[in-house]
């Protein structure tokens, strides 16, 4: 069984570790530490997707799963090495620090944690952080390059596993990987045996990675799991979800804990049924570190500390010296220095009464509790616009960074609003309407719910006026999260009123945002119309999502697609139109059968099953056994369990149609191979499947039929507002 914790406790029991072991443990990072400045693998495979399928060689994957077809899309759009390496850099050139990766960069100025950082990624933008912070570091980015990582040094050290975006060696297709992974036994220079004596020594703090089973890490790890550990793995998941991809030989191993962020509420867990990514039940590597920043508190860094100090011994270090006496200075070194220590003794008269001195300190420091309470308690009269506008900045980066339903958390988003009241720049303005939309989340996930309706009418007060498209997304996104709020409380015209009132104000608008917020409008309205008894009404409102967005690229817009279909086949079907809805479930598996994002392989898997339920139902028994099939053939390997359920209920589905053909020793043949796939599989809506074949076979009894997936119709998403 999987082991898990949470995330303090999973910092505090490594914190006991180092401070009895210095060297126990390194950083293994992947793609979430660099997003959203680097794309993610789905992205990565949806964006080639678009660009193979404009060429006249265009193939379809030969291969179904998300690793897969990301190497099958890139290859197809990037064919030669060079390419692929020009893609990349193209990526990271454009791409700026993440605050995880400046979290981490902080971790290891002294270091608190770790020196070594094992990371996936092709970026350099760890590397850029630590410059800016002044860290000296080594970097090792290609297997014969391992031997200048010395193990015992104190250098922070990075290694790209993969190559980096610098080469055209940098490996992302199969075969890459699996050369990469492999251990060539002429050389002991390999990546592979690199991986080997690191594991030895030390034990993974594995964050941002989602862990593709063939790469060079992966196969490493698992040939060390073969023996006994002297210190735990510690691996964080970024969803609760995400410890069912992972395979048994990790999550069971003796040493190793997966850290898994709360469970929602089951109030929070009904919003997020519509689509909600709330970062509040969610684990992301920048939150990782804020906890670790906390507890090991590492001193914060010169560069944000004393600025003019760190310039001074920046330029010192850099610059040849000069002699006083000599008059040849050609660059005005001397004279460079000398504005910069006229600096520092200016600044240091005024630092004493720097009113934001201590919340500055304590964000630094990841304390936002902290800090969210020093913020509340700034004497705002007399602050100038600079000052006023700081304290919005770090108030905001207090709420995001508790994001926990707290007090503190409140507190930090009406500092907020009321200091940012007083200014007036779009920057500032943007920020209080964030506020105003979070604080109303906030206050939706204590059940406040007419408390919450009214933050959302000050933001259409505040705002709804206003032209700046930066203003108009927090409207459409406070109105959105106003239908849904009302909707949940049985108040179905209002809901759709507003839906409506989204449409007017921002229905023709070509911003992505605004756009999202519009197709989440349309998804509402069209969910509500259902809720109140009028499919008919609702069936060409879920159309105008697909006529509307049909063609978009961005993922959360073809996710509403998806999911727009997806409901009018399940209200077609309620209606009785059989036919039509199978239709309808055609479309969904036509139009995002390949795609790699699990938001929309989801759907593809449930409409499938809920196809073939629609065709027994229409006795059309062989065609349905045919669907089933073709759910177990395309997700038959799937480790997420989601998918797992679908097949299982696949395998069920199938039985009883085989039963109803009169084929009943094919019927338990199925059965059969549903006990043996998944006996062992702890998941309960797999398990209850389990016990449904296991009693069908004691009794000998024809199995019963599932009836069709019909998920709630809150499809439509009403996001809090994350940090930006």
């Amino acid at each position: 069984m999987p082991k898990l914790l949470q995330l303090p406790q999973a910092v505090r029991e490594i914190k006991v570790t180092v401070k009895a072991h210095s060297r126990a443990f390194f950083f293994m990072t992947g793609a979430g530490v660099s997003h959203p400045a680097i794309p993610l693998a789905c992205q990565i495979a949806a964006e080639c997707e678009a660009i193979a399928k404009k060429q006249e060689t265009w193939q379809m994957p030969t291969e179904k799963g998300q690793a897969p077809a990301y190497a099958w899309y890139l290859q197809q759009a990037y064919p030669s090495p060079q390419d692929r390496k020009d893609y990349f850099e193209g990526l990271v050139k454009k791409a700026y620090v993440t605050k995880a990766i400046f979290r981490l960069s902080h971790l290891l100025i002294e270091p608190s944690v770790t020196n070594l950082v094992v990371t996936a990624n092709f970026d350099d933008l760890l590397s850029k952080a630590l410059n800016l912070f002044g860290v000296q570091h080594v970097i090792c980015d290609h297997s014969e390059t391992t031997q200048r990582i010395e193990l015992d040094s104190e250098q922070v050290q990075i290694v790209h596993i993969h190559g980096s975006h610098r080469f055209y060696d940098l490996c992302n297709l199969p075969g890459e990987l699996g050369a990469r992974a492999s251990l060539p036994p002429d050389s002991t220079s390999s990546m592979g045996h690199f991986l080997d004596s690191l594991l030895r020594e030390r034990s993974p703090l594995v964050t941002g990675y989602s862990g593709w089973e063939d790469d060079v890490f992966m196969t490493a790890l698992k040939r060390r799991l073969k023996t006994a550990l002297g210190y735990n793995v510690y691996w964080f998941c970024y969803r609760r979800e995400d410890v069912d991809a992972l395979p048994g030989w990790l999550t069971d191993a003796d040493a190793v804990y997966l850290v898994v962020p709360p469970e929602a509420p089951e109030r929070t867990r009904a919003m997020e049924m519509t689509g909600e990514r709330s970062e509040a039940y969610r684990l992301s590597a920048q939150r990782v570190f804020d906890e670790m920043n906390r507890v090991f508190a590492p001193k914060e860094p010169e560069l944000t500390l004393d600025p003019l100090s760190f310039f001074v011994k920046h330029l010192r270090n850099s610059l040849p010296p000069v002699d006083p006496s000599d008059s040849d200075d050609v660059y005005g070194v001397r004279r460079t220095i000398q504005t910069v220590e006229d600096a520092m003794q200016q600044k240091g008269r005024s630092v004493d009464t720097d009113p934001l001195l201590a919340l500055r300190t304590f964000v630094r420091g990841s304390k936002y509790r902290e800090a969210a309470d020093a913020a509340a308690k700034v004497v705002q009269e007399g602050l100038t616009p600079d000052q006023l506008r700081e304290l919005c900045e770090l108030a905001w980066q207090a709420g995001t960074g508790l994001f926990d339903n707290s007090d503190q958390e409140m507190r930090a988003y009406d500092t907020v609003i009321d200091a940012g009241s007083q200014l007036s720049d779009l920057e500032t303005q943007s920020l209080v309407a964030k506020a105003l939309v979070n604080k109303g989340a906030t206050l939706g996930r204590l059940g406040k719910d007419e408390e919450e309706i009214a933050a959302y009418e000050q933001v259409v007060e505040r705002f709804g006026q206003a032209t700046e498209v930066a203003l108009h997304e927090q409207v459409a996104a406070a109105l959105v999260n106003k239908s849904v709020r009302l909707g949940q409380l049985g108040k179905n015209k209002e809901a759709i009123a507003m839906c409506e009132e989204v449409m007017e104000r921002f229905g023709e608008t070509s911003g992505i945002a605004l756009r999202e917020q519009v197709a989440k409008a349309l998804l509402g309205n069209g969910n509500r119309l259902c809720e109140s008894g009028t499919n008919e009404e609702a069936i060409p409102v879920y159309d105008q999502v697909v006529e509307r967005f049909g063609e978009a690229t961005e993922a959360a817009l073809r996710e509403l697609v998806a999911k727009a279909l997806f409901n009018k086949g399940v209200t077609l079907g309620q209606m009785g139109k059989r036919e039509e809805a199978i239709a309808v479930y055609e479309q969904v598996v036509e139009r995002f059968g390949e795609a790699t994002e699990a938001a929309l392989r989801e759907p593809v898997a449930i409409a499938l099953i809920n196809k073939g339920v629609t065709l027994g139902q229409l006795g059309k028994n062989e065609e349905a056994i045919a669907v089933y099939e073709q759910v177990v053939g395309r997700y038959g390997e799937a480790t997420e369990a989601v998918f797992r359920v679908q097949v299982a209920k696949a395998l069920v589905n199938k039985a009883f149609r085989l039963g109803q053909l009169g084929k009943s020793e094919e019927a338990i043949a199925v059965l059969t191979t549903l006990v043996s796939q998944f006996e062992q599989d702890t998941h309960p809506p797999i398990q209850n499947l389990v016990s449904i074949a296991r009693s069908i076979l004691t009794d000998l009894h024809p199995p019963q039929p599932d009836q069709p997936t019909n998920p709630s119709h809150e499809h439509e998403a009403s996001p809090r507002v994350s940090p930006q």
